[in-house]
Order: structure tokens, then C-alpha cells, then sequence
């Protein structure tokens, strides 16, 4: 995934809270930060640049997250904040789908750091072209970046409140 990391996110927390009352802005802020969050190690990557691939980076290794989940966890349980644990949680979900994204055609380690011999990935992309763009483009899973953003689009425009209109109808 390009760009469909975000609007992934939002249909994510849109899902997870349709049945509850409005979160507050915070935890919709974590939700959607969290589905990009682990593509921060882009910038690493081209500022390093000795690993074969971004995704090489704790930032991009789910155990990582989980461990990560847990410590936060369990210090919110142990100072009696057990409400707040939705936020580290939301922070896991969107985190994960992130990664789950990101295994369909990359590679993601879901052993490490423990091991970095069988990555995960669904669907492996021909090479056409010696850009890796050009490659994504022309596979069909491509298409699956425009179809989240458009469900994305339409959950937000359906979501939006509706104008009210006086039972009477218009006024002359």
C-alpha cells in the first residue's frame, strides 16, 4: 500500500466505534496517526539507506508493536487508568492493519526480531520494469488503493450530519 494506509484507518475506527457514542477527537487522532505510523521509518531508511528495505525496522515488525501494547498496558492498569487502555489498544488495531496492508505485496517479519527467514506476503508482484512503481501500477492490486479511499470517501459522506429541514417545509 501507497496511500491507502489512512483512509484504511478511518474505516477502522469508523467500524470500531459505530455502536458507541462519539470518541473524543484523541482517540480518533490515534487511530488514524497509527495507521501510518510504522512508514516513519521511511525517512530512517533514506537517511541510513543500509538495509535492503524499510521494513526492516522495529517500526515495521509487529512483535515490536505487541511489546510495546502491553508496557503501555500495563502501566495505564496499574495507575488505575483502565479506561484509557483504548487508546494503546487503538494504537495496536490501527498498527496492525497497517502491517496486514503491507503484507498483501510486501514482505513484513512477523517473527522479528527473532527471525528474518519466512516474511509474510500474499501476492508477489511480476517485475516489468526496473522501477518498483511502475510494477505496482501495472498489477491489479493497485486497484485496491483507490477502492479503500473511495469507501473511505463514501463512509465520510454518508457520516457527515444531515441538514435539518423544518416538518412544515419551505416558507414562502
Amino acid at each position: 500500500m501507497i496511500f491507502a494506509h489512512l483512509p484504511a484507518g478511518y474505516l477502522m475506527v469508523k467500524a470500531l466505534t459505530a455502536f458507541r457514542p462519539a470518541p473524543p477527537l484523541k482517540f480518533w487522532l490515534c487511530g488514524l496517526v497509527a495507521s501510518v505510523l510504522p512508514d516513519l521509518d521511511i525517512l530512517l531508511f533514506h537517511l541510513v539507506g543500509n538495509v535492503p528495505n524499510h521494513r526492516y525496522y522495529p517500526t515495521h515488525w509487529p512483535l515490536f508493536w505487541l511489546g510495546l501494547f502491553v508496557v503501555a498496558a500495563a502501566v495505564l492498569w496499574a495507575l488505575g487508568q483502565r479506561r484509557a487502555v483504548a487508546y494503546p489498544a487503538i494504537v495496536l488495531a490501527g498498527v496492525m492493519l497497517h502491517l496486514a496492508l503491507d503484507a498483501i505485496a510486501g514482505q513484513i517479519f512477523y517473527l522479528a526480531p527473532f527471525s528474518f527467514e519466512a516474511p509474510l506476503r500474499l501476492v508477489r508482484i511480476p517485475r516489468f520494469s526496473d522501477w518498483w512503481f511502475i510494477n505496482y501500477l501495472r498489477h491489479w492490486l493497485f486497484q485496491l488503493e483507490p477502492a479503500i479511499c473511495g469507501a473511505a470517501a463514501l463512509v465520510f459522506a454518508f457520516s457527515l450530519p444531515k441538514p435539518h429541514r423544518s416538518p412544515a417545509g419551505p416558507r414562502d
